[in-house]
């Protein structure tokens, strides 16, 4: 987490929008990403269809964590 921000306990989207910068998301992010990359080398897909699949992603990928994973505070500070 940059050392600028500052954990606050009761601010779900600073916290997870600084979860996500974190150097374990960015290696984690990177390597699946590299792995999808392999698994679909015979797909064709426009940069612009990837950015709609990124976007949907990411867009959707907020609320996924508060019902899946975040539902615990326990183990949301668990991951800090």
């Amino acid at each position: 987490m940059p050392p600028s921000r500052k954990i606050r306990r009761n601010d779900f989207e600073t916290n997870f929008r600084a979860y996500l910068e974190t150097d374990a998301v960015d290696r984690i992010l990177s390597e699946e990403l590299v792995s999808l990359k392999d698994k679909l080398s015979s797909v064709e897909i426009t940069d612009d269809q990837l950015k709609e699949i990124m976007t949907d992603l990411a867009n959707g990928y907020e609320d996924y964590a508060k019902k899946i994973i975040w539902h615990s505070r326990t183990r949301f500070w668990t991951l800090f």
